[in-house]
């Protein structure tokens, strides 16, 4: 199904670029002078509120500097700001919901999207990297995405992630809840969650089931017995056991990348899993912007800082969830331990150049130099920090490789020490 998937979105990329060189024209800025846009396509949007938005209110959303197919003329929407760490940026992450399918720049066609800004991260990729790197490697249902820049009552607003979000789909996670598959978001407080939400019987984990309206009785029944079966197997520490309720490649895969990033947001709201035919995988990936040595922003003066803190590229973080139990095992650890092996060419093409391709960070940057220009007057940060916060991205993440690395080769993968820090 997940080849099914990208090989129909690799086939709508190609038809895309097609078009794009078939019918493509710049079109002229608004309020700007009949100044050309960059070369990144453009969404719009025009709202009578742009400052009180903690709920839903009316907009009308246009889609420009791209192909004619995918080009949309003041369509109402509702639209949002997210909540969470970015709640403190300078510029606001936005949901955003039509009231119609529809299909934004060949992403596959959905009611809601998601308008992720860069203002927390001066090198501008971090996010889309490590989502794409988790679709490289093995984690369910991958999430889409791609740059844009963002107007908003004709301001700009600079670069922004356009990407779908994790949310039960034909085009996003394709699964059905009427046959015992669900969507698992991992939360701490029930509070945070209108969904349904249900507790593990075991350790107590509690699980919102995203997309889902309303959970009957029978269906919350199995659900908890399914729970309880599959925690019972984790805390027997049998490999064959426990496999038959977790996908191991999948949850090494989720692993590695956590090692690797040092996400703030990972195994709390923004870690997910699915259950597919009474089975429990890792997946979708989702928000990286706290990751990779970005500072976790935990109020609004840390976003008003001259220069962002790094997180410590030695150290392991605790695990939470069923990935708390799992790491505690000798037989995963080594799976875990193989599996990274087994990526290194991801993550090494993360920052390194090879005779045939440059590395990722660049082959994303160097498709949108205009843009990155703007985006970095606008900010404030200069394309000199953002070209540091560039280098200071590859350093980071092959730095970070390394120390992962040497930790394995000395015996010492995934060990906490004694005192308890981490």
């Amino acid at each position: 199904m997940i080849m099914m998937k990208r090989a129909a979105k690799a086939i709508a990329g190609i038809i895309f670029l097609s078009l794009l060189l078939a019918v493509y024209t710049p079109i002229a800025m608004a309020g700007t002078d009949a100044q050309n846009y960059n070369e990144l396509p453009v969404i719009c949007i025009e709202s009578e509120n742009t400052d009180d938005l903690e709920d839903y209110e009316e907009a009308v959303i246009s889609v420009e500097n791209t192909s004619t197919i995918f080009r949309l003329d003041q369509e109402k929407i509702e639209w949002r700001a997210r909540t969470g760490a970015n709640m403190y940026a300078a510029r606001s992450s936005y949901a955003l919901r039509f009231p119609e399918r529809v299909n934004l720049m060949g992403l596959g066609e959905a009611k809601k999207w998601m308008l992720k800004t860069a203002a927390a991260d001066d090198s501008i990729v971090r996010d889309k990297l490590m989502c794409d790197l988790a679709g490289r490697i093995g984690l369910r249902f991958p999430l889409d995405s791609m740059f844009i820049e963002l107007y908003i009552n004709d301001n700009y607003q600079g670069i922004y992630l356009l990407s779908e979000i994790p949310e039960l789909n034909k085009e996003r996670v394709d699964i059905n809840p009427a046959r015992e598959e669900f969507l698992l978001k991992y939360i701490q407080d029930t509070e945070d969650s209108n969904d349904p939400v249900v507790e593990t019987p075991q350790f107590g984990y509690q699980f919102a089931l995203e997309s889902v309206d309303y959970l009957p009785a029978d269906q919350e029944e199995w659900l908890i017995d399914f729970f309880d079966q599959a925690e019972k197997a984790l805390q027997s520490g049998d490999e064959n056991i426990i496999s038959n309720y977790y996908d191991v490649d999948s949850l090494t895969s989720a692993c590695c990348l956590d090692i690797l990033s040092r996400s703030n947001a990972f195994q709390q709201g923004s870690t997910r899993f699915v259950i597919v035919r009474e089975k429990l995988y890792a997946g979708p990936a989702w928000d990286f912007t706290l990751s990779c040595g970005n500072k976790c922003y935990l109020s609004e003066a840390a976003f008003l800082t001259d220069e962002p803190l790094i997180t410590q590229i030695e150290g392991w973080d605790r695990s939470r969830a069923w990935y708390s139990e799992l790491i505690k095992l000798e037989w995963f650890k080594i799976a875990t331990a193989e599996k990274y092996v087994e990526i290194q060419p991801y993550i090494e093409s993360l920052y390194t150049n090879h005779e045939t391709a440059v590395n990722e960070i660049e082959r994303l940057l160097s498709a949108m130099p205009e843009a990155v220009s703007s985006h970095c007057q606008l900010t404030g940060i200069g394309n000199e920090r953002q070209v540091s916060a560039d280098s200071g991205l590859k350093d980071w993440l092959e730095n970070r490789n390394k120390w992962v690395l040497s930790q394995m080769e000395n015996g010492l993968f995934f060990e906490y020490p004694s005192d308890g820090s981490f």
